[in-house]
């Protein structure tokens, strides 16, 4: 064998070995990246479900809603019915006279004016009653909401890492692959030139 040619050889395998590294150290890397993507899925995953929990556990102002209409309602119909009593009460009717000349004193129709202003005063406490409900439902329903979307955006981003995961380990066998040909065609190399050394 001629210097050259020797020399032509090394370098030839010095290339093939230096592309062998190369795609064993990007198998490595893509490894690495591909198992750092996958946990980041799994940390977005448990964020995710931490927050759908979170919201799934915020109460539900429903009854409390209920019960505060059912109490507006009421204390609305007491208050229409003692108007319709105030519009429908009769004026005074004049003095009676028992007919031995002596009159006796005028007769007054009751007056509801007194329950009118109590039952308003309940109408108002029942109204500022579901106030109070409408406003705690409502500061509980933005918090829910808010839990629901941060939940969105932790799945979505367990999406986005685990489809970057993914990718990296097809890199990976890629890379393997590639690592396994060098590796194989190193083989046949030295396989073939020891066995024409043999020869």
């Amino acid at each position: 064998m001629t210097p050259k040619l020797s020399h032509i050889l090394v370098g030839f395998a010095l290339a093939v070995g230096l592309f062998g590294v190369m795609a064993m150290g990007l198998e490595k890397i893509r490894e690495t990246q591909a198992a750092k993507a996958q946990t980041q899925a799994d940390v977005a995953k448990g964020e995710a479900k931490a927050h759908a929990d979170q919201a799934q556990a915020i109460p539900d102002h429903s009854l409390e809603l209920a019960r505060a209409t059912q109490d507006v309602a009421g204390a609305r119909a007491e208050v229409a019915r003692l108007k319709r009593l105030l519009a429908s009460k009769p004026g005074d009717a004049g003095a009676h006279s028992d007919g031995a000349g002596q009159a006796d004193l005028p007769v007054v129709a009751p007056d509801h004016r007194d329950e009118l202003i109590a039952a308003q005063d309940a109408l108002v406490g029942s109204l500022n009653g579901k106030i109070t409900v409408l406003e705690s439902a409502l500061a509980d329903e933005t918090s829910r909401s808010g839990q629901w979307k941060a939940a969105y955006e932790a799945s979505q981003r367990q999406a986005m890492a685990q489809e970057a995961a993914t990718r990296a380990w097809k890199d990976a066998v890629t890379a393997s692959k590639w690592s396994g040909r060098v590796q194989g065609f190193a083989v046949g190399i030295a396989t073939g030139y020891v066995a024409g050394k043999l020869r």
